[in-house]
């Protein structure tokens, strides 16, 4: 596991932002808890959040090979409550930051990307992003923790 993964081991607590399109905006509060498992081969990242009253919680398994290759599953009782979801990405030494597909029906699939990374010097950003079928980007999740209790 990555050095860079040890200084996520922990609680953290932070503001949570859902967007729902460009005029749908939903705040909460969020914790998040990130430990290795596996033997230390794996990070688990499980956090919690909540939309209009309503609690969710999610969780990422993640682990990144000796090549700076990334990969994940994924499950959010909200975002995708029936399956989970795989992502493959790499990580750059500061950013871990993988990408999925999911199927929307009728249509080509939509991407997914999930990244973490230290914000503010002693923080940790959460950030979840759609991706149209024609590349166009969009913010679906941005979480920025601090440490539990600090």
């Amino acid at each position: 596991m990555p050095a860079w993964f040890d200084s996520m081991i922990g609680e953290w607590r932070g503001p949570s932002r859902l967007f729902l399109g460009p005029e749908a905006e939903f705040a909460c509060e969020s914790t998040l808890v990130a430990e290795p498992t596996g033997m230390g081969k794996f990070l688990q990242v499980r956090y919690t959040w909540s939309h209009e009253g309503a609690p969710h919680e999610g969780v990422l398994l993640g682990v990144v090979a000796s090549s700076g290759n990334a990969s994940a599953g994924w499950a959010d009782s909200w975002h995708q409550s029936g399956s989970v979801l795989h992502l493959k990405g790499a990580f750059d030494g500061t950013e871990f930051s993988v990408t999925g597909s999911y199927n929307v029906g009728e249509g080509p699939d939509w991407g997914w990307r999930i990244a973490l990374a230290p914000s503010g010097g002693r923080g940790l950003r959460m950030t979840m992003t759609n991706i149209e079928p024609g590349g166009e980007e969009y913010p679906a999740v941005i979480a920025e923790y601090e440490r539990a209790g600090k």
